[in-house]
């Protein structure tokens, strides 16, 4: 981090603790997981590479992190060299400079990143905010795009403001007023819906999230027609009907505007904005189907 990047943590301790549950999130995925170091213009950025075949890059969301994403999502994309990015600006190992969402920023990160990786063409994997650095980097590579599936994107819908409000805004202000576990629980339900199991690792990384950081950047723009109108690489986005952040139904309809290669967009029923798709029902299937097609 340079003199002039502002931190995104709200104290030394706070950078420590993050630190230190990134540590314990990398010990328990094992060995096959490598760290590799490369240089941006926006700073250092750093992944865990794992396993062999042709690259995929996986991208994961906002407050979380590489290990957290190849833990959840760890079944995706078996049988390629997988790359899990810390994204910058998050609580991961990358600079903590936080690319503006309103321009090219995010899309030529990931082209410095792919460069100094030595990776020409790749496929996408990228979950809420990745899935946006997905996009961006569609918009700024198109041709180094082979296939790319978003899960519950941002920047290609807005949030319905009174439900927002009401169960993403209320339940974080009620948070940071009384830290305890019973208010974080609440605020994490609120972004995963009534009828899915959160685990608790996802818990503990939410709780640090709102305890040590300075707050989320602002939310991204929608994206545009004409800034992916070059794309021709198969997508595949796949939405929750009851997301609060980003609504299904919207994502969906936007999805089709905007992308011109898109395949498909499937929205889950009562799934919430924080969904882990298992990889033995329907949509991890189709999932792990769709990035190892050749289509």
């Amino acid at each position: 981090m340079t003199a002039s990047t502002p931190s995104i943590y709200r104290s030394p301790e706070g950078r420590k603790a993050l630190a230190e549950l990134y540590s314990r999130r990398l010990a328990r995925l094992g060995p096959a997981y490598e760290s590799r170091w490369v240089t941006t213009r926006f700073g250092r950025a750093h992944a865990l590479v794992a396993g062999e075949g042709p690259p995929l890059v996986l991208l994961h969301g906002a407050a979380s992190s590489a290990p957290d994403l190849a833990d959840t999502f760890g079944w995706v994309g078996l049988g390629f060299r997988r790359y899990f990015l810390d994204l910058p600006g998050e609580p991961g190992r990358s600079s903590e400079a936080r690319p503006d969402k309103t321009g090219p920023g995010y899309g030529h990160w990931m082209w410095d990143a792919l460069d100094a990786l030595g990776l020409d063409r790749v496929r996408l994997f990228g979950l809420s905010l990745g899935g946006f650095v997905a996009l961006k980097a569609a918009a700024a590579m198109p041709d180094r795009i082979a296939r790319m599936t978003l899960l519950v994107p941002e920047g290609l819908a807005k949030p319905r403001m009174i439900p927002f409000v009401r169960s993403v805004t209320w339940p974080a202000i009620r948070y940071l007023i009384s830290r305890s576990e019973a208010n974080a629980h609440r605020f994490v339900r609120a972004l995963s819906g009534d009828d899915a199991a959160i685990p608790e690792a996802f818990l503990e990384q939410m709780t640090h999230y709102m305890r040590y950081v300075t707050g989320p950047p602002k939310p991204a723009p929608l994206l545009q027609a004409e800034e992916l109108r070059e794309l021709r690489a198969p997508v595949l986005v796949v939405a929750g009907q009851k997301d609060v952040l980003f609504p299904g139904d919207r994502v969906a309809r936007r999805a089709q505007a905007v992308i011109p290669s898109l395949r498909e967009a499937i929205v889950v029923p009562r799934a919430g904005h924080v969904y882990f798709a298992e990889p033995e029902g329907v949509v991890g299937q189709r999932l792990q189907d769709f990035l190892a097609s050749d289509d």
